[in-house]
């Protein structure tokens, strides 16, 4: 799905009036129309109360026409309108006119309060600022965001959390909702959380007069949803031997994290991978061979760590870094495989990547086609400290143009940059993933995808998804709370059952 900038969506809007013959009113209505929609699913109650803050421009507009829509629905709504603006905007005061009569009203002028008291309710829809803000909040808007905060509603965007700008950028302060429902579009700034949730739960509801022009918008941001998964995923094929489903040979563990090579190997297998193969220490050897013995053990001549060897065998992927320590040793091991592989896809983790972060002109080193898979504190020692999300997807995006190398940024909203310049994002997945092993599971899955033939653009792609769907599923079983990372692996078939029984999408 594509992720469009703020002239884009000004553009998609304007040819939407033309082609559908609308005018900005009824475009705002079918806005509301949209939003309503999906609100309705998440509150089906209609026993709700329900305050929507309206502020006096465009958004705020959008929210009048929400409150008539659900006040027709049966719940009972309220309005606040916030007077962000020194003047109402044409389309606020049109739907402030249209406002049904039983829909009570409230006003708060921000430069002139001197205490903040909302009606009582139970959800809260935020309608304040939209897509337009383009400037710092002030003070009295900020102490305004504070209180809406600290409320203990339910809190709901409207298209956009109000404090946040659609091209990623955003103010000190802004408003934490619990749920966003994007509007026609998906917006950059609901990709960008790295400190505080700007977003929630995010659900996007389309609006029937922007598909026409969605489809020959061009942009270089997407959202990975389940018609890229299932064009990407390949069939599978009654007659095949396991050399024919990919040989993957996946390199790490040390003294004490021998377990993060058997949630690798496992997260391989699960994925597919007809053989698997691990090069570990020799005392880990044991513990591998009885707790995954359907893996092939590959012995190190060492005890405690691995140190250099040469590739041989029939592999076709190989995964580096689960476990394995960052001394001298590891070192030269990581130099000798990447002196040795030029041509087989490679997947770099975890320690693998704190040691090249060491190395002057590291990426020189990668000849291979490959994926790199930091979490945020490893890709700022590769890459620099960064302040804002916005900026490391702006590094990594011009990093794999130059190098061809595709880089994954795990998080919340995990962004994948592509050769070609494209930047996906996957949302999928839960918090309770952020746990010990978690980067293991998604090294092997991404192993085991490369080994069966996927392109690194793809099994980026893929991989990302399979991780985050069976991270749900483990979610649905143990709570997010309870998670482990082994409970991801278990579930991987899970996330495949799900992929193959989702229903096709229509291409007309």
């Amino acid at each position: 799905m594509k992720i469009l900038r703020k002239i884009n969506i000004t553009q998609i809007e304007n040819e939407a009036k033309l082609l559908n013959n609308l005018t900005d009113s009824e475009l705002i209505d079918e806005a509301a129309n949209a939003f309503v929609a999906q609100f309705t699913e998440i509150v089906p109650d209609t026993n709700s109360n329900i305050l929507i803050l309206c502020g006096n421009g465009k958004n705020g507009a959008d929210g009048l026409s929400t409150a008539n829509l659900l006040s027709r629905s049966g719940y009972t709504v309220k309005i606040c309108v916030i007077y962000v603006s020194g003047s109402d905007s044409e389309y606020f005061i049109e739907k402030l006119n249209g406002l049904y009569q039983s829909i009570p009203i409230s006003r708060i002028h921000l430069n002139n309060f001197d205490t903040i008291s909302f009606p009582y309710h139970d959800i809260l829809i935020d309608a304040i600022f939209g897509t337009g803000l383009n400037r710092q909040i002030s003070n009295p808007v900020a102490e305004l965001f504070e209180h809406v905060n600290n409320l203990p509603s339910l809190k709901i965007a409207l298209d956009i959390g109000s404090g946040l700008f659609a091209d990623g950028n955003f103010s000190p302060s802004f408003i934490i909702p619990d749920y966003t429902i994007g509007i026609g579009t998906a917006k950059l700034a609901y990709f960008l959380s790295d400190i505080k949730d700007q977003v929630g739960k995010l659900i996007l509801a389309p609006i029937s007069s922007f598909k026409r022009s969605l489809q020959t918008m061009p942009t270089d941001l997407f959202w990975i949803d389940m018609e890229m998964v299932k064009s990407i995923l390949k069939p599978l094929k009654r007659i095949r031997h396991k050399y024919q489903c990919g040989s993957a040979l996946i390199i790490g563990g040390s003294y004490g994290m021998a377990g993060c090579m058997k949630l690798a190997g496992e997260a391989a297998l699960r994925t597919g991978c007809g053989v698997v193969h691990l090069h570990v220490p020799y005392g880990t050897v044991d513990f591998l061979q009885s707790s995954l013995p359907e893996a092939i053990i590959h012995i190190d001549d060492n005890k405690y760590s691995i140190g250099s060897f040469e590739l041989q065998g029939r592999i076709n992927s190989i995964a580096l870094g689960p476990g394995m320590g960052r001394k001298n040793k590891q070192s030269e091991l990581i130099e000798s495989i990447l002196d040795q592989n030029k041509e087989l896809p490679m997947v770099i983790d975890a320690d693998a990547l704190n040691i090249l972060s060491g190395w002057p002109n590291w990426m020189e080193k990668i000849q291979c086609p490959a994926i790199l898979t930091p979490h945020k504190g490893e890709f700022e020692r590769l890459f620099g400290r960064s302040e804002h999300q916005l900026d490391r997807i702006n590094l990594m995006q011009e990093f794999s143009i130059k190098t061809g190398i595709v880089v994954i940024l795990k998080g919340a909203d995990t962004a994948i940059s592509m050769p070609d310049g494209k930047v996906y994002f996957s949302n999928t997945g839960n918090c309770g993933m952020a746990t010990a092993g978690s980067g293991d599971v998604l090294t092997g899955i991404i192993g085991s995808l490369l080994a069966q033939g996927y392109s690194i653009e793809e099994a980026a792609i893929l991989g990302s998804q399979i991780h985050g769907t069976a991270g749900n599923f483990a979610a649905d079983k143990e709570g997010e709370r309870s998670i482990l990372a082994g409970d991801i692996v278990r579930n991987i078939g899970m996330a495949y059952q799900f992929f193959d029984e989702f229903p096709e999408y229509s291409k007309e």
